[in-house]
């Protein structure tokens, strides 16, 4: 191991390995080898990806539903050390990007703002987490904008997220106008697009998803939740395995947080499409 480590291209290959078998941290382990590696040879994707899966592990270390992460047992220290991880990373893909602009790197950034945002609504600071999820929005928005630039159909993909933290920035905000009609038609009508020329599981989950987060907007979760539900229900019954499932559900308990201890109709709405989303993820049928 020790010989393949000094190797910058065979440790970034093992790290693309570790991580496509979700071995995170053994993935972190051969990237940040590959990025020491004296002879240079590993490429910049594995900056990239470094700086991408420390922030992953970083939230997840701190993530109330998983295992320990509820616990308050060292909780200050643990938020802290994962706020500080993430700061790190966010730092090396700002440096990257600064260099070179590319959608990688900015959707890399929006994704680690993300987990940011939602460490700051575990550790209860709303300023915090409501400025993460602004500059979540602003690099999501700029790695729609280099995709459509390159004229690629999957633009939509930042587009969702960039929507999904304007939403999470500005819903409690006095006078927020809501998202943009404009937009909104524009996203539904690239995913309708996707769905009848070449349909894949993220493209046709993202049609309930833009409708999920239209009734948030708006407040009306509540009556469109039927019609919701079915959509994800006939792509249930017909793709997606659990892992497929479980990241749908997880950016769903991301967007759905901040509504899911609150009253009211809306509220409970959004417990039950959380609910129906976790079955799904943990391979339940209900």
């Amino acid at each position: 191991e020790s010989a393949w480590g000094g190797m910058g291209a065979v440790a970034e290959a093992f790290g693309v390995a570790c991580a496509a078998a979700r071995d995170l941290h053994n993935a972190v382990r051969w990237y940040r080898r590959a990025v020491a590696a004296n002879d240079g040879s590993a490429s910049v994707k594995s900056s990239e990806q470094l700086a991408n899966l420390q922030a992953r592990l970083a939230w997840e270390s701190v993530d109330p539903s998983r295992e320990g992460g509820g616990s308050n047992k060292g909780r200050a220290s643990r938020i802290a050390q994962a706020r500080a991880d993430i700061q790190a990373a966010i730092r090396t893909l700002q440096a990257l990007v600064t260099v070179s602009p590319t959608l990688e790197r900015e959707s890399l950034l929006g994704s680690a703002y993300k987990r940011l945002h939602r460490l700051e609504q575990v550790a209860g600071q709303a300023s915090a987490a409501a400025q993460a999820a602004l500059q979540m929005a602003l690099h999501y928005r700029q790695a729609e904008a280099l995709a459509r630039a390159a004229g690629s159909p999957d633009w939509f993909y930042p587009a969702l997220n960039r929507l999904a933290a304007e939403l999470l920035a500005h819903s409690n905000q006095a006078g927020w106008r809501g998202l943009d009609a404009t937009e909104v038609a524009g996203i539904r009508q690239a995913l309708e697009t996707r769905r009848r020329d070449a349909p894949d599981f993220w493209s046709v989950v993202g049609l309930p998803e833009l409708a999920m987060l239209e009734a948030l907007a708006t407040g009306q979760l509540a009556p469109q939740l039927p019609a919701i539900l079915a959509v994800y229900e006939d792509l249930h019954q017909r793709a997606g395995t659990a892992w497929m499932w479980a990241s749908v559900a997880d950016q769903a308990g991301f967007v759905l947080q901040p509504w899911l201890g609150g009253q009211g109709a809306q509220a409970q709405a959004c417990r039950q499409l959380r609910a129906r989303l976790d079955a799904w993820a943990a391979g339940r049928t209900g």
